[in-house]
């Protein structure tokens, strides 16, 4: 792997270095640590997000979260942090000059927080106010349902937190939480993805100094690194399309998803769901845009989104409307059923009856239509062209790079994959019209198909099941 090197300390912490391509004095790092919602007992399930919170509050050489944050303010530093399923990822982007004091700090903070029982308590209230909000955002309350039933059965099926998670916080014995903490951030479970021009040998230096480097005593740490343990996951098996409706009352907009169970992150099938999330909807010339918006007028927001985990993913349409727009589109009271056009070659003018169907209807039929037909070359053409374009400009920064290079390594466990710079030329420029037919015919069915709508005034549920048994017909 060109301009990529690896190094293993003999605590376990990994290191992951791409030198970039083009010359900059900026430093991109993503310090991961593999602990998320799929590794949570019930008791505690929320409690990776909080303690990514409480690691912001505190260590013995920062005694809060002022003396922290001003290490990052006071050289103009990018600093925040993340929590997905799978891992818990910590973000810095600096001037090169700052390598060392940025890496220690987010060492210290990440393997020596002191969770101060006084700033437990209120971040524990600021974390229940994120998930109050949260729970009227309607949007990721479509997200959520959808993932239930795509993931049902699986560790995958929880969100990564939750109001309700919060419900039961008296539950949560600070004890309890300093444990789980101590099992899972340690040396042998982290990784440090960087993309510098800083050598190589310099960014081992101040690894191997700072905590990173360190035998970190802990009272609960596990014998084997969890890095290396895939999580269990048991999909309950799926006989026909499963249906979730969220009613909420007095709001106007409705929010639908229609998703797909897919492959794992490890399968040759991943690259070619991935353009064809592009070709769907993952630019403003995407298909479902193009449709819902342009040619039918009934959203200002639709995009199709994947994702890939260690047994499974997904392929989902979303789309925000008025509720009143699910299964048909407004009529005009002055002409409810026909427009008037001419005849091209001029003469009599002929009447066209109006397309009044949805957003339901118009999606369906995108899908059958994907199914039947496969995709055109043109669109195929032009969505291999965004995607290069999108590859070149990232490569001209580091942050898709180095959250890359992390989540290849950290996931899949192995120092062999593509590089960023190379991604595109192998993987995805060589796919083809009959790879992405094929795709689409092996995931796109009943058995996999999950539907989800969030919102005021929503149809019969039988009516939307009959509806989307038109997407195979």
């Amino acid at each position: 792997m060109p301009n990529i090197q690896t190094h293993t300390f003999p605590n376990g912490f990994r290191v992951i270095y791409e030198q970039p391509p083009y010359p900059t004095e900026i430093t991109y790092i993503n310090a991961f640590c593999r602990v998320g919602s799929i590794f949570e007992p019930e008791n505690l399930r929320g409690v990776s997000h909080f303690i990514e919170h409480m690691c912001f509050k505190g260590t013995r050489k920062l005694a809060n979260a002022r003396e922290i944050f001003e290490v990052y303010d006071n050289i103009g530093a990018y600093f925040n942090a993340y929590t997905e399923k799978q891992y818990t990822c910590y973000v810095s982007t600096f001037d090169n000059a700052y390598t060392d004091k940025c890496i220690t700090t987010i060492s210290d903070m990440m393997l020596m927080s002191t969770f101060n029982q006084t700033e437990y308590t209120k971040e524990m209230n600021v974390v229940i106010e994120e998930n109050v909000r949260n729970s009227v955002n309607y949007e990721n309350i479509s997200e959520d349902l959808t993932s239930s039933m795509l993931y049902k059965g699986s560790v995958y099926a929880y969100p990564v937190d939750s109001l309700k998670y919060h419900k039961l916080v008296e539950k949560w014995d600070y004890a309890n939480v300093l444990a789980f903490y101590h099992q899972y951030y340690v040396p042998e479970n982290m990784m440090l993805s960087i993309v510098s021009s800083v050598p190589f040998h310099t960014i081992l230096r101040i690894v191997k100094s700072s905590f990173f480097g360190k035998d970190v005593p802990r009272p609960h740490s596990t014998r084997e690194p969890i890095l290396n343990i895939q999580p269990k996951m048991m999909l309950h098996p799926q006989t026909k399309m499963r249906i979730q409706l969220f009613h909420v009352p007095n709001i106007q907009t409705a929010y639908i998803s229609i998703g797909f169970r897919t492959c794992s992150l490890y399968s040759e099938d991943k690259p070619i769901l991935e353009l064809l999330q592009i070709l769907m909807g993952g630019k403003y010339t995407a298909m479902i845009s193009m449709l819902l918006r342009e040619k039918h007028g009934l959203t200002y927001r639709s995009v199709v989104t994947t994702h890939f985990y260690e047994h499974s993913g997904d392929i989902v349409a979303f789309a925000i409307t008025d509720s009143e727009k699910i299964m048909h589109a407004y009529k005009d009271s002055r002409n409810k059923t026909a427009v008037v056009r001419r005849r091209p070659t001029g003469g009599k003018t002929r009447r066209q009856r109006r397309d009044l169907r949805g957003v339901l209807p118009v999606i369906v039929d995108m899908l059958n239509k994907i199914i039947h037909n496969g995709v055109d070359a043109k669109d195929l053409e032009n969505a291999k062209m965004y995607m290069r374009g999108k590859f070149n400009m990232n490569l001209a920064k580091g942050v898709e790079p180095v959250e890359y290079n992390g989540t290849e390594w950290f996931l899949r466990n192995t120092e062999r994959f593509t590089t960023y710079s190379e991604l595109y030329n192998t993987v995805y420029a060589p796919i083809t019209r009959k790879d992405l037919h094929a795709v689409i015919r092996r995931y796109f069915t009943p058995t996999n198909l999950c539907v989800a709508i969030v919102g005021g005034n929503l149809p019969e549920e039988s009516r939307i099941k009959r509806c989307c048994e038109g997407i195979f017909r």
